[in-house]
């Protein structure tokens, strides 16, 4: 990473990719009684299909290149996904600079997982954009300018 550039955090699902059409591939009945190691799992089919999706939000990008930011994927995605996330991210010309994933033993909410991620490049953002509010509140919390937006209008990933 060049530590000149202040930095844009951007998420990826429902952010920059649209992830509305898979979200009935989550396994929300087992989810429900899943214990906190065995939630992931309930993701799987859900981080497989991602490769499809379209991506969305192309303003960032605009505006990071036109600015010379840093573009930074920060995402709950795990590990295990990162050569599809990657190619996904080649797919559609999107020039980050680093992506930060879930470590696939990694069980803790996404706000205190995004937090430990990105805690010691602080100081080198300029703006943080996700689709959770908590991860938007920690965000600010940590003194970054974070944005709260999002592909498709919803609090909480759930069935259609």
């Amino acid at each position: 990473m060049n530590h000149e550039k202040p930095y844009i955090i951007v998420d990826h699902d429902n952010w920059i990719s649209d992830d509305q059409w898979r979200l009935s591939k989550i396994d929300y009945d087992r989810l429900l009684s899943a214990r906190d190691d065995e939630k992931q799992d309930c993701f799987r089919e859900y981080h497989e299909a991602a490769w499809s999706d379209e991506f969305k939000n192309n303003f960032i990008i605009e505006y990071a290149l036109k600015f010379e930011y840093e573009l930074i994927i920060c995402t709950n995605r795990p590990e295990e996904f990162k050569d599809m996330t990657v190619d996904w991210l080649k797919k559609y010309r999107i020039p980050y600079s680093s992506i930060f994933m879930r470590p696939s033993d990694d069980i803790q909410a996404a706000a205190d997982l995004k937090e430990s991620l990105i805690e010691r490049i602080v100081p080198l953002c300029f703006r943080a954009y996700d689709d959770h509010l908590d991860v938007i509140e920690r965000y600010k919390k940590m003194g970054i300018r974070a944005v709260h937006c999002f592909i498709n209008d919803r609090t909480t990933k759930k069935k259609e």
